[in-house]
This record gives structure tokens, C-alpha cells and sequence, in this order.
């Protein structure tokens, strides 16, 4: 139990220090010749920019370098005093947090990891009853991708750094292994290579993996692109680089000829100042002789700007692969297919809604397709979408996002079988048995992403708090996995009056402020006097006066 707890609290620093990295130099400015975009709520960021100048003055930014030796410093002192101390895992296991990976072991789906967006790594190997946290003793806690050995299920491979790359960037550290299943790790390198977007071992010959990385979001630089290892990750070649501030997002290997891989490349640079979310960089890259040499897939696919790209490739006909790919304006461009290997490919968008996405391509960009089925593909969002066709004609396949049956805003897909699989999304995983007809959650990780937490002195036995995608909740450990929405939104500073129990204050993004004076009933705003054309962060500060809490 008290390992859980020290995930909790290890899952808290990281979210507090990843804020921190987030801070760019006031100097910073677009790359030469990049295109350069900049959301409207973006502008609420600037806000920011004295909590991070404070911190890292006389410097215009937090050094990276700087960071990871903090922050390997503070593991290796592992302080005895603190250890000590009794703590009580209060909870919430039934709110979910953002899980960007997952896998399953080959032949055995009792045993699964789950890699989160700041929390480090949860197995299980009861199918999802218990899980248990095995990753807690390294320095960074975002985890972008994990993959299994397909030929010795106790050898693991893990990338750290969030590689979804939100306004609030987590880096990593580069690639880890354990050979026992996550009781050890040891770190493999591709530290400046920071963040990891996905691992593959070739089923031929374990000593050969392949790292895609995106590199450290802050500032342009050659370590990011493609990496091959032939010695088991002692050492790693950089076989493809696209550019200084595009990495690579996504590939898939031939599942019948290892020596040839699709990988994808993306311009993405996020500080404070700007983000660059697209460019002329994005395209897809195919090698035919294990990286030696890549050739740039053109025919049927956009020849302008674009932006993130997700592949999926057949597991019974490996000449047919789908692309999706994202336009400038964060929407879905096209869906593509190619039934000849990437010579040529069609577009399979058909009646695909740019209401998936929500305007937030950046975050998305994911497709997959059914290992027993190659007609059927997914592309998760806001809801997961589904074509049974090959493309063209979609349809969503989860029940609408605000019913919280499954979470809104998926980000990753794994299947047991043709109708048995996983969804993983900002608010927790959730399994299908029947071809998406029913979901029930998997999981009960205590992975929450809270930005702060409260006291209701009419409720002292509970703890309350406001989370990253998950609203304004409360409970406590007696009943763990039962805590109650008490908003929704991304929730942040609950307050409760202290001479009234009915009266209590919640805020949403962007200094979005209510109350309710009956017990949480009702709610109404009270931003009536804000300026609406002011700044304003996406986590406001406010407070209660202690003298006059009206």
C-alpha cells in the first residue's frame, strides 16, 4: 500500500515539475521558415511566464540538463524520513487519470501494463482486478510508449515523455528495459532524445529495436528522429532524421518482413512563447533494408503543410496500410489507404467528422486497425470513431463522452481479439468483449491528475479536489472506488465557506468560476466583474479572504 501512496505523491511532484519545464526563454522565437501556430486560449499561458521566470532567474529557462540531474538527485537521496511517514491512499479509483500506452502480453491477457501521462507504469496480472505500480523508483513518470519482447514476455521496453506534447509538455529520460517483468529497470539510453513515441522489437531477432522519438519540446535540436539498436539497446544509431524540430510520432513494422518499417515525422515545438504544431516536415518515410536507407511516400498523399500523422498497418496483408493525417486547422485532413505497400494511396475520409478531433489534432492523431479484420479501423478522439468498410463510412462506437460511460478523448487502441480490446483515454481504460456494444472500466489505477486538493470542514474525513479532465471530486478510502463528480470540466481549487455547508466554490479552465448554496444542486457563475478580454491562466488563482468569506 505504501508504494501506492509514494506513486501518488511522486505523480504530484511530476505534475508540479512538468509545469515548471514548460517555461521557455522570453527571447525564444519560431523556427526559421517553420509555420507557427498559436491556439486562442494560448494566450492565457503568458500568465505563466512569472511562475517560471521566478524559479529559474537569472536564467530565461528551467536548463533540461539542469532538471534531470535535480531530479535524479532527489531519487538517489530517497529520503528515509519521509519514507516513513504513514500515509492512507484516499483515492479516487473510479475517476481514471490519462493513459497514453498499454500492452498485453502475447498469449496471456491476465498481464497487462499500463503506461500513464504522468504517473509511471501499472500492472496487473489478474486481468485488470489489482494493479500495482512498477515504475516509481525512476526519475520521470510520463510514459509515451511500452512494448513487450514477443519473444521473452518478461523482457519490457518502456519510452518515457508524454508524446501527445500539450501545452504542459512532460519529457522523459529516454528508453528503459526490466528482463523480469518489471520488478528491475534498467535505463538503455536516448536521454537527449527525451521523449519516446514508440518501440518495436523485431520478432526475428530480440537484439534489434527500434525507438521512434520526438526529442525535447522546448527548442529545435538534431537529437530526435528514428533510433536502431542491433545489441539489445547498449547502443543506438540515428537511421532517420527529418529535421531540428520534427521528431517522429508513429510507425509500424511489416509483420512479415521485419527489414521494412513505415515511420512518420512531425513538427512539433511547444514553450510558452509559441507552438508549432505543423510544418512542411510532416510526411511518411518507408525503409525496405532496416533504416539503411528511407525513401518519402508521395503518391496520393497531401503535398502541403500538415500536421501529427498515425499509421496502422494489415496483420493479414502487409501491403495495406492507412494514414491519417492533420490538417492545419486541427481537424482530420484525410484518411488514407494503400493496398501496395505506399506506392500509391487513396483517400477513405468519406463522412469521417472533424468534430472528433474538437479542434485538437496536436493531442490525437492515432488509427488502428482490427489484427483480424483488416476492413475495420479506429481512430480515437473526443469519442472513438469506427469504419467497417475499409474507410469512408464511420460511425462513433462509444456512448457520448458526457455520460461518463467511457471518458472523452481516447489516445490509444489494444486488441485481444477481433472484438476484445482496450480503449485508453484521459479519464482511465475501458474494455469491450463484444465488438463495442458494452464497455465496462478496467481499471481502478489511482492515477488522477489533480492540480489541487481541499478541506470541507463538514466533511473532514473526505478529501476533495479538481483534476486534469475530471471536473471537481470527492471521497476517501472507504469507499476508494466510489468517489463522486462533484463538477466537470478540468476541475482546479475547490472552496467550501466555513460557517455555511450548503455553500462551496469550484473553478474550470481559464478562471471558469461557480458556486452552489444548496449543496451542489445547482450551480451559478460568479465571474460577473472579470474582464472577459483579460488574461487569464488556464489554472486562476483565487482565494476565500479569511476575515470576510463573502
Amino acid at each position: 500500500m505504501q508504494k501506492v501512496l509514494l506513486s501518488l505523491s511522486v505523480l504530484f511532484l511530476s505534475i508540479i515539475i512538468g509545469l515548471q519545464l514548460n517555461y521557455q526563454a522570453k527571447k525564444s522565437i519560431p523556427p526559421k521558415g517553420k509555420v507557427t501556430f498559436e491556439k486562442e486560449e494560448d494566450e492565457d499561458l503568458e500568465a505563466n511566464e512569472n511562475f517560471f521566470l521566478i524559479r529559474s532567474y537569472p536564467d530565461a529557462y528551467v536548463d533540461p540538463r539542469a532538471y534531470d540531474a535535480g531530479m535524479k538527485d532527489a531519487i538517489a537521496r530517497n529520503n528515509v524520513t519521509r519514507n516513513e511517514q504513514l500515509w492512507t491512499l484516499e483515492g479516487p479509483g473510479n475517476i481514471g487519470g490519462r493513459i497514453n500506452c498499454m500492452a498485453i502480453e502475447p498469449g496471456n491477457e491476465n498481464v497487462i501494463y499500463v503506461g500513464n501521462a504522468s504517473g509511471g507504469i501499472f500492472k496487473t496480472t489478474d486481468g485488470g482486478a489489482t494493479w500495482f505500480p512498477i515504475f516509481d523508483s525512476q526519475p520521470y513518470l510520463a510514459i509515451g510508449a511500452i512494448t513487450i519482447d514477443p519473444n521473452d514476455h518478461q523482457t519490457i521496453w518502456v519510452g518515457t515523455g508524454d508524446l501527445n506534447i500539450s501545452g504542459y509538455p512532460f519529457i522523459g529520460d529516454g528508453i528503459y528495459r526490466s528482463t523480469d517483468g518489471g520488478v528491475t529497470w534498467a535505463h538503455m539510453g536516448l536521454i537527449e532524445e527525451s521523449i519516446v513515441s514508440k518501440i518495436i522489437v523485431d520478432p526475428s531477432n530480440s537484439n534489434t529495436i527500434y525507438a521512434s522519438t520526438m526529442g525535447i519540446p522546448f527548442f529545435e535540436s538534431m537529437n530526435r528522429g528514428l533510433y536502431k539498436s542491433t545489441d539489445g539497446g547498449v547502443s543506438w544509431q540515428q537511421v532517420l532524421f527529418v529535421d531540428e524540430d520534427a521528431g517522429i510520432i508513429d510507425m509500424v513494422m511489416d509483420p512479415f518482413n521485419p527489414q521494412i518499417l513505415y515511420a512518420c515525422s512531425w513538427n512539433r515545438i511547444r514553450t510558452n512563447q509559441i507552438s508549432v504544431v505543423y510544418g512542411p516536415d510532416a510526411h511518411i518515410y518507408k525503409t525496405t533494408d532496416g533504416g539503411s536507407t528511407w525513401n518519402m511516400l508521395t503518391n496520393g498523399l497531401p503535398s502541403y503543410t500538415t500536421g501529427r500523422i498515425g499509421l496502422a498497418i494489415s496483420k493479414q496483408n502487409s501491403a495495406k496500410i492507412y494514414a491519417l493525417i492533420v490538417d492545419t486547422m486541427h481537424v482530420v485532413q484525410g484518411i488514407y489507404k494503400t493496398l501496395d505497400a505506399g506506392t500509391s494511396w487513396s483517400n477513405v475520409t468519406g463522412n469521417f467528422s472533424n468534430e472528433t478531433y474538437g479542434g485538437q489534432g496536436w493531442y490525437f492523431g492515432k488509427i488502428y486497425v482490427n489484427p483480424e479484420n483488416d476492413d475495420e479501423i479506429y481512430v480515437p478522439g473526443v469519442e472513438l470513431q469506427r469504419a467497417m468498410n475499409g474507410g469512408t463510412y464511420w460511425n462513433t462506437v462509444t456512448p457520448p463522452w458526457w455520460t461518463y460511460e467511457v471518458h472523452a478523448d481516447g489516445h490509444y487502441l489494444d486488441f485481444v481479439n477481433g472484438s476484445t480490446f482496450f480503449y485508453c483515454t484521459d479519464g482511465g481504460m475501458y474494455k469491450t468483449t463484444n465488438d463495442c456494444s458494452t464497455w465496462s472500466d478496467a481499471e481502478n489505477i489511482p492515477n488522477t491528475q489533480f492540480y489541487h486538493v481541499a478541506y470541507n470542514p463538514f466533511a473532514p474525513d473526505d478529501v476533495y479536489g479538481g483534476a486534469q479532465d475530471n471536473g471537481t471530486t470527492g471521497g476517501n478510502y472507504t469507499f476508494i472506488d466510489y468517489w463522486s463528480r462533484i463538477y466537470g470540466g478540468d476541475g482546479f481549487k475547490p472552496i467550501f465557506d466555513p460557517i455555511n455547508s450548503d455553500l462551496f466554490y469550484v473553478e474550470t479552465q481559464n478562471g471558469g468560476l461557480s458556486y452552489t448554496n444548496n449543496g451542489g444542486f445547482d450551480y451559478y457563475d460568479f465571474t460577473n466583474g472579470i474582464d472577459e478580454s483579460d488574461r487569464r491562466s488556464w489554472d486562476m488563482p483565487y482565494i476565500m479572504s479569511p476575515q470576510d468569506h463573502t
